[in-house]
């Protein structure tokens, strides 16, 4: 899509930064198998909930909504029983791209082949990989052959009142869902399923967008995607969103985008990338081991072969000279020792392997999802990754996963199970530590240890986000607002008297509200670019916490002027 003037208008035809460009309901979406219990299948609220009876997978936030999606679900609800009755017990419900194909068929059928939702459906395009793409082909096949099963039919024919023709119809079908879906999003970001928008599908693929697709608002009759842009457009630019994540190094975002899309991606920073001599990405960055330097240099590809690669013949001698490959300092053209570059070669391997690991277990062996990223950031980030580096910045963002919900456990533990925030309150009170039990203590101290790893951890990540991604990005917004509410939670133990580290981060008390504040300011400004309007619910509740803590704030103030603050 591209932005077009409008003909005898007197101020330029501009797209402002945070403009909400696009508003549009999906033609079809639905929830992932883990998301169908918490949220609402009609508009996507986590709200209390009800589950259909008859099938017992879906669940409404009222009756309303369940009214609503009855057309679907009527047809719906029997193909979930039928695949429950044969499925083993480790899948009792098809994945949400079965059930959202089930859902646009099922649409097909009830508003006719000649419809204008049948013809918006059938005009997405179709990368169906070639036979020579044995994995891609492999999945369209899965995919195709679990569809029919879900559907209940037993013969090729059966399909044609979807529109369907025959098992290359099928296939079809299936390149065009798994080329033009989009990731359903809670308006925090965690992704909850998949819908289809033909619409929204046309924007092309950029890993610098200039606009971003984003779900700021769950809970009114039905989901809404908004296209909000991340910076000004003029006239005759085109808008740009991005297809994968662009947190990762270019390597990464090729394979992805050549394995779904079946395309190289040449954009601007792509291009950039692959220039020699250029800057260092910073999902690939080193850090000069120089102090003070602050410039960095380029991870090394697993046997070594970047461009910016130099022979060192200073570090060996004869015939081993040649063989000895570094990097250099971009900034003060340092020359990295092959021991740091094989050091550093070898750390990202085995994080890359880790990563990978706790990424795939992390929902069925989360101790051992916790344990990779507990060991594995410590050691990257000792090898000099800067936070923004593949995989650290990953590791760094699934741990405090993790540590979030420990620190859940940790507050709810403070004074025998009773509420976790009368607990704290409790605590913050001058005196109170003289008056605990040394269990309550033990609780207490460990509650604010996790806290503060959670503070300091938050606080690496939006400093990797932001080295990668342009100010309002929601990704990085949604991040500043967590580090603002982690900022902001009540401190369990804080150092009471100031011991001899209170100067380093994260502060605690009164500074440490002032940092809140400040950063939930921040992350508002970015919110209301990256959702548009007013934030979305997170710019809202953002709004709520920025409140909160200037009430706060103000109690401290006066407790200093009356002389009873700590």
């Amino acid at each position: 899509m591209t932005v077009l003037p409008v003909p005898k208008r007197s101020r330029p035809d501009l797209f402002y930064v945070g403009t909400t460009i696009l508003t549009v309901p999906p033609h079809v979406h639905a929830l992932s198998t883990p998301s169908l219990p918490a949220y609402c299948s009609r508009c996507s609220a986590a709200r209390e909930l009800k589950r259909c009876t008859k099938c017992r997978a879906v669940w409404y936030c009222s009756a309303s909504c369940q009214n609503a999606d009855w057309s679907l679900h009527k047809r719906e609800c029997p193909s979930l029983i039928r695949w429950a009755s044969s499925a083993p017990s480790s899948l009792p419900i098809p994945s949400d791209a079965i059930r959202c194909l089930g859902r646009t068929l099922w649409e097909i059928e009830a508003n006719g082949l000649t419809s204008i939702f049948t013809r918006e459906i059938a005009s997405m395009q179709s990368n169906r990989p070639p036979p020579t793409a044995a994995t891609q082909t492999e999945t369209h096949a899965h995919l195709a052959h679990a569809l029919v099963r879900y559907l209940g039919v037993s013969s090729p024919e059966e399909l044609t009142k979807y529109g369907v023709q025959g098992v290359g119809g099928l296939v079809d079908l299936v390149a065009r869902f798994t080329t033009n879906a989009i990731t359903l999003t809670t308006p925090s970001l965690s992704p909850i399923g998949v819908i289809i928008s033909p619409l929204a599908a046309l924007f092309n693929h950029s890993c610098a967008p200039n606009a971003v697709i984003v779900f700021p608002t769950h809970g009114s009759s039905s989901v809404n995607i908004r296209v909000v842009t991340l910076r000004d457009l003029h006239p005759g630019e085109e808008v740009l969103t991005a297809y994968v994540d662009t947190t990762l190094p270019r390597r990464e975002r090729q394979q992805a985008l050549r394995e779904t899309y079946n395309f190289t991606c040449t954009c601007e920073l792509c291009v950039s990338e692959e220039k020699e001599g250029g800057e260092v990405d910073p999902r690939e960055a080193v850090l000069c081991p120089r102090a003070g330097c602050g410039g960095v240099w380029r991870v090394p590809e697993q046997g070594p072969s970047d461009d910016d690669m130099e022979v060192d013949s200073s570090v060996a001698n004869g015939s081993q000279a040649a063989a000895q490959v570094t990097s250099r300092c971009t900034k003060c053209k340092h020359l990295i020792n092959p021991v740091k570059l094989h050091e550093v070669s070898d750390a990202v391997r085995l994080g890359l392997e880790g990563y990978g690991e706790a990424v795939r277990v992390q929902n069925e062996d989360p101790a051992r999802a916790y344990k990779l990223t507990k060991n594995l950031a410590p050691l990257l980030a000792g090898a000099g990754l800067a936070p923004s580096s593949h995989p650290l910045l990953g590791l760094l963002r699934l741990y405090q996963q993790f540590e979030l919900d420990r620190l859940g456990q940790a507050l709810n533990e403070i004074g025998g199970g009773r509420s976790s925030e009368s607990n704290v309150e409790e605590l913050r009170t001058p005196g109170a530590e003289k008056t605990l039990g040394e269990e309550e203590k033990a609780h207490a101290k460990e509650a604010q240890e996790i806290l503060d790893d959670v503070v300091r951890t938050q606080a690496r990540i939006v400093r990797g986000l932001s080295d990668i991604l342009v100010e309002g990005h929601p990704v990085r917004a949604v991040a500043l607002a967590e580090l603002g509410k982690a900022l902001s939670v009540d401190e369990p133990w804080p150092e009471v008297p100031p011991s001899p580290t209170t100067g380093s981060f994260p502060p605690h008390l009164a500074p440490r509200l002032q940092l809140a504040l400040q950063t939930l300011l921040r992350s508002k400004r970015e919110l209301e670019i990256g959702f548009g309007g007013d934030g979305g619910e997170v710019g809202r509740d953002v709004g709520e916490m920025m409140r909160r803590v200037e009430g706060e704030l103000s109690v401290w103030r006066e407790g200093v002027r009356s002389g009873g603050g700590r």
